[in-house]
């Protein structure tokens, strides 16, 4: 299953990236125009055959996009030739931009009955969709992004080529809007089943664009949702994620956490009540700046391989994927703790078990504490009555006590 999360964050990553750079290119030689902003919505694009890396993806989607954006002398996505027709037409940094371009890229399947008729429409509208986009692009806030929407809420929807049937503006500008933005809030509102499964269940079926904007933007900051990625990822498990229900998993690449105490985040501490109140009494701005620390050192050396807990009762610091090369446990579950104190260590033990019942429906993984500092024999006597291994930092690497 992560594997096809990290896929899919990837490309979207990968998109933003690209769409931006375009973007830039675009306004900064006043070239955003009807044809240029059909081109950046076909980067966002996938093929309805699910090729989502092969050359008819790039045939359909990608390198049309590209010609309506950077001119249509350009036939072919190999990195030389790129670099060489950026630099010529001068953009930027045409080595950047070439190797973006390279990437893969594209996430959303727009139905393909509106794909040409959405030219024509782009065409009528682009005074409005200009401003749109250059909205989308210098978001700030999430009121700003309301005004976006609302603006969006004034176009008119897009029609099929023979005009007997039509479809939301939403399903073909939001994620182009969502690419554009630099903080990844935006959500992307393309009307697939996941979509509609949240908008089911937040009560907003039926409600207008900004109310179903609204309401994914209280979920994403009430239910601790990290950005639009990962909302659109939970899909239509967006009610077990929010329910907190123990057959639900969702897991998703450890990211770096801010060592600055200054640095704003989301709360470290979204798990359970007692863990919250354990929190707000013992972890210091310091140990706190500690734990992200030691959380970061393990992406170093486990990069890809490095998960962490997703849903709202199984909140996990790290599970290593492909820990162990041989005996019965493949993976390793760790709780991280800022100290070697015997009261964290403790809860370390029982946050493990809590959390290897639901992970082990999925992966067959061993439990270790990672704590700050060598170990007592006290320490390594309690985690070998209770069935768990210990891990410490030493130089460039990690030493481990009763881990098989």
């Amino acid at each position: 299953m992560y594997e096809d999360l990290e896929y899919w964050e990837t490309k979207k990553r990968n998109t933003i990236a690209l769409v931006r750079v375009s973007f830039e290119y675009l306004t900064d030689n006043n070239k955003l125009n009807a044809e240029s902003i059909y081109g950046l919505c076909q980067l966002t694009w996938i093929t309805r055959s699910g090729d989502y890396k092969g050359d008819g993806y790039v045939r359909a989607a990608k390198l049309p996009g590209l010609q309506r954006i950077f001119g249509e002398e350009l036939k072919s996505v190999d990195e030389e030739v790129l670099y060489s027709h950026f630099k010529s037409i001068g953009v930027t940094n045409p080595r950047k931009t070439a190797r973006l371009v390279s990437k893969d890229t594209g996430f959303t399947n727009f139905r393909s009955t509106y794909r040409n008729s959405s030219r024509k429409w782009i065409g009528r509208n682009t005074p409005k969709l200009k401003s749109i986009l250059v909205s989308a692009y210098q978001l700030k806030n999430d009121n700003d992004a309301e005004g976006a929407i609302r603006k969006l809420m004034s176009l008119p929807k897009v029609p099929s080529p023979e005009g007997d049937h039509t479809t939301w503006a939403e399903y073909l500008v939001t994620p182009l809007m969502f690419a554009l933005d630099s903080r990844v809030r935006f959500p992307i509102m393309n009307g697939n089943h996941g979509v509609n499964s949240q908008y089911r269940y937040l009560g907003v079926r039926n409600s207008s664009t900004l109310e179903q904007y609204k309401a994914l933007m209280e979920t994403m900051v009430d239910g601790g949702v990290a950005d639009a990625i990962e909302l659109d990822h939970l899909g239509d498990g967006l009610e077990e994620y929010l329910e907190g229900k123990d057959d639900f998993i969702f897991v998703k690449s450890v990211r770096k956490k801010p060592t600055n105490a200054n640095t704003k985040t989301k709360k470290l501490t979204s798990k359970d009540e007692e863990e919250r109140n354990y929190h707000k009494s013992v972890l210091t701005v310091k140990s706190r700046n500690r734990h992200n620390e030691m959380t970061n050192n393990l992406l170093d050396m486990f990069g890809d391989k490095a998960m962490e807990g997703g849903s709202k009762k199984c909140l996990f610091d790290v599970l290593i994927i492909g820990y162990f090369e041989k005996g019965k446990n493949k993976d390793l579950l760790i709780e991280v703790k800022s100290s070697n104190a015997i009261p964290d260590v403790r809860m370390a033990i029982g946050q493990l078990y809590d959390y290897h019942r639901v992970v082990s429906k999925d992966y067959k993984a061993g439990k270790a504490v990672l704590i700050d500092g060598k170990p007592t024999d006290y320490l390594k006597g309690l985690v070998e009555y209770a069935g768990v291994g210990l891990l410490w930092f030493s130089g460039n690497g990690l030493k481990s006590f009763n881990l098989d």
